[in-house]
């Protein structure tokens, strides 16, 4: 009987495993890396990993104050964070992580140029949200995971 139920469970593990190896490996070598621990967002240009960011590295950039939608948001700039990747020039960037109400993935699509007027503030729970002066709230990006240089 104890023959049986080893063997069970180790059928068990392997077809769980088999199912976690299958589901996290999509064949898509464009996906994003994975975040590892202590790591809240990835910076990326195409397949490479340009810089790995934890929370205490965001909060040791410089900070910035904006009112974006009639709150103070306060985090590095945009362009302070992407400089400090190790990005040098850019024209297009998609930043990935959840809507309003963590409902949803978004994507936001930006341009080099107003970069400086977005910050990426840290909320209460250890994430980091993009928000922007001239970003309506609906279409702040929290708890960011990638930043992906897109030219």
């Amino acid at each position: 009987m104890a023959s049986t139920t080893r063997f069970t469970l180790a059928l068990f593990v392997a077809l769980a495993t088999a199912l976690v190896i299958s589901c996290t490996d999509d064949g898509d070598s464009s996906a994003a890396p994975t975040l590892g621990p202590g790591v809240v967002l990835n910076v990326t240009r195409g397949d490479e990993l340009l810089k790995a960011w934890t929370l205490d590295e965001i909060l040791a950039l410089p900070q910035q104050e904006i009112e974006a939608d009639g709150d103070t948001q306060t985090g590095p700039w945009l362009r302070d964070l992407l400089a400090a990747s190790a990005v040098g020039t850019w024209q297009h960037a998609t930043v990935h992580g959840s809507g309003e109400g963590r409902a949803f993935d978004i994507e936001l699509e930006i341009e080099s140029g107003p970069a400086e007027g977005y910050v990426l503030d840290i909320t209460r729970r250890g994430t980091a949200k993009l928000a922007g002066q001239d970003l309506p709230r609906e279409r702040w990006v929290r708890d960011v995971t990638e930043i992906r240089i897109d030219d």
